[in-house]
């Protein structure tokens, strides 16, 4: 009879040892497949900073709003909507293509002739002043039709008349002010090439 209960015990507890071991191994499958790689369960805060992080990498690489300014662009220039002094390139009455706008004045500025009068600090009294005024401006008049010439462009105004001729324009009237000229305004990419000019 002992030898009997002790056969029972022992296979008792080799089932409890078998059921133990069963669980521990169902517990640590589970963990594998949901947890990290050390058995632990994944923290819910790092999910979400991770998940955050990933919103904002998307968020950060949206798509920027075209710019006009590179597709073909036709306007027609009425008698009288750009005053005469103000067109650079082009003339009334026609079918601007391509039309840009820049600061003259800072083309003036990166000339030569006005780099020579601030370093002989000429005064706008003595006629050497106005004479390279007259020397720069020439030169500014002369990079911006060679620009245009190039890049095929038959209208470039101040920005104030471009703003407003683009305003009328159903395609432009929503857009502010900074807008147009940031898509249309040419002035940087003439300066550099004056900029390289020789005295």
């Amino acid at each position: 009879m002992v030898k009997h209960r002790t056969t029972g015990l022992s296979r008792l507890t080799t089932k409890i040892v078998m059921a133990a071991a069963l669980i521990a191994a169902l517990v640590l499958t589970g963990a594998a497949t949901t947890g990290k790689s050390n058995g632990k369960t994944p923290d819910r805060q790092t999910e979400t900073k991770e998940n955050k992080t990933a919103e904002e990498k998307i968020e950060s690489v949206k798509p920027e709003k075209p710019n006009p300014a590179k597709e073909k662009l036709e306007l027609f220039l009425a008698q009288g909507e750009i005053p005469v002094e103000k067109m650079y390139v082009g003339t009334a009455g026609m079918t601007a293509l391509n039309p840009r706008c820049i600061d003259y004045s800072e083309l003036v500025m990166a000339t030569p002739s006005y780099r020579e009068l601030k370093e002989r600090k000429l005064a706008p009294s003595s006629g050497a002043y106005w004479l390279l005024i007259s020397q720069g401006s020439d030169t500014a008049w002369r990079e911006i039709n060679k620009y245009a010439k190039k890049q095929s462009i038959t209208l470039i105004t101040d920005r104030e008349n471009l703003v407003k001729l683009l305003k009328k324009q159903e395609r432009f009237k929503d857009n502010t002010a900074e807008e147009l000229i940031g898509w249309f305004d040419i002035t940087d990419q003439i300066s550099e090439k004056i900029k390289n000019l020789k005295k």
